[in-house]
Parts: structure tokens; sequence; C-alpha cells
């Protein structure tokens, strides 16, 4: 079966070959455990991501009507989901988004900007996290998830201000899918994956490497509307993070 990614690639060959069917108990590619319950982490990332962006939406449209809460000034205020919020911002960004928080390094990534972006960070996170988080134990993953995301958010920030580019707020999981993507490949290399919309198959650890120099180009590129270096942040932490790991001998080799 093929499944297309919307935003760069399709995965093939899902079912089939004996050592999935070893590491999944028969299956092939965790399907068993896919047509019960997601991984408890995968489960509740879902719910907490897709849960919140209905959320804001109900909120924001009786906001629309007249109707305030404080839960949704406390949830959905500029100041508890985006970043970065640096001491020589922008006056006008600075009133409305005030200073970086540290909370708001966990909380940018429950808050999207549209249905497309939440719906392809959690497809993305489905289809490259159930097998990491089935090979890693969910106490690994989430550390793994959470810091991932926080490094994109750091790299994020410290980046623009180093090239000396105005600070721009960021919201969205995108660093912390990004850093699954990375495990994704390290962990199967030689799965093969298809770039959309070129057809060509690739493994996908040469995906990761196309993705990361597309990042890089894109962000030092001055390219607008994607948080290029939160992608790219979340793949370097992750990747530091599974070094660590594998030198302490708590993951087996990839």
């Amino acid at each position: 079966m093929t499944v297309y990614f919307p935003c760069g690639a399709a995965q093939l060959d899902r079912v089939g070959s004996s050592d999935m069917e070893n590491r999944y108990g028969g299956d092939g590619f965790g399907l068993r455990r896919r047509r019960g319950m997601l991984p408890t982490a995968i489960k509740y990332l879902l719910i907490a991501n897709v849960g919140l962006f209905a959320a804001d939406w109900v909120a924001t449209y009786l906001a629309s009507r007249g109707v305030m809460s404080p839960v949704y000034w406390w949830l959905f205020d500029p100041r508890h989901g985006a970043l970065p919020l640096q001491p020589n911002i922008d006056p006008d960004l600075a009133a409305a988004y005030g200073m970086l928080k540290p909370w708001q390094l966990v909380t940018y990534m429950f808050v999207h900007g549209g249905i497309g972006h939440v719906g392809i960070n959690m497809f993305m996170l489905w289809m490259f996290g159930v097998e990491v988080e089935e090979r890693w134990g969910t106490r690994h993953f989430t550390t793994y998830y959470f810091l991932c995301g926080i490094g994109g958010a750091v790299l994020q920030i410290l980046v623009p201000m180093l090239l000396g580019k105005p600070p721009v707020p960021v919201v969205g999981a995108s660093g912390a899918v990004a850093g699954a993507l990375l495990a994704y490949g390290l962990m199967f290399p030689n799965r093969r994956l298809v770039l959309f919309p070129i057809f060509i198959p690739i493994p996908a650890k040469w995906f990761v490497v196309i993705y990361v120099a597309v990042e890089l180009f894109r962000g030092l590129g001055g390219s607008t509307g994607i948080a290029h270096f939160a992608h790219l942040g979340g793949m370097l932490f992750g990747y530091l993070y599974i070094r660590h790991q594998q030198r302490k001998r708590r993951f087996l080799r990839f």
C-alpha cells in the first residue's frame, strides 16, 4: 500500500518483511497495534493537539460574537503560545506578544495556525512516531518529543538573532515532529519513501538528508511563513539525545 504524505513523502511497502513480523508480532510494520490502541504518548499528543485546536476554534468563534472566557485568554493569548519574544523585539510585536516566558518553549507546540497546519503535523506524528514509541517505550519517546520541540524553539530564537534578522512568533509541533522523522530515518534507514510530487522511491535516510538540506537552504535564504530553524533545531536536539542514549547503551543501535 502506498500512502502519500501531503508535506513531502509517501511510504511504500508497509507490510511484508519477516523482520517486521518478528518485531511487531506477525502483522508487519506494527499493524497489530494500529488496529487497536495507539501507543500512549502518541494517543495523548494527538488528543491534546487536536482538542486544543478545536477549543481555540470554538473560543475564537465565541469571541467574535462578544463571548469571552478567561480560559480562552490563558490558552490562546499569544504570550502562552508563540515565540520568539526577545528584548529587542519590534515595539509593535512587543506590545502584542509581550516578552518570552519559559513556558512558551512548551506551550507553543500545542498552538497551530490552521486546520492544515495541525492536520499535517498530527498525520506526520502518527506516521513516523508510532513505530518510534513502540521501539523506545513511552517514557523515552515522550522525553525525546518534548526535547525536540524545545530544541526547535531555542534554535528558532537564536538563529535570527545571530543573523541579524527580525524575530517573528512561531507556533506548532513541527520541531518535535521533525525530531520524530529523524528518529524514524535512523531506525528504518532503508525503508522506501517517495517524494511528493516527484514519486521517486528513496530510502528514508536519504529523505532525511534531503529534508535537512532543503530546510537549511530555505532558512538561510530568508523564506518566510515556515519556521525552518525550528525543524532543524528539533532534529539537532533529537540527534544529540539519541547519541547520548546510545553512548549509555540505553537504545539498540539503529
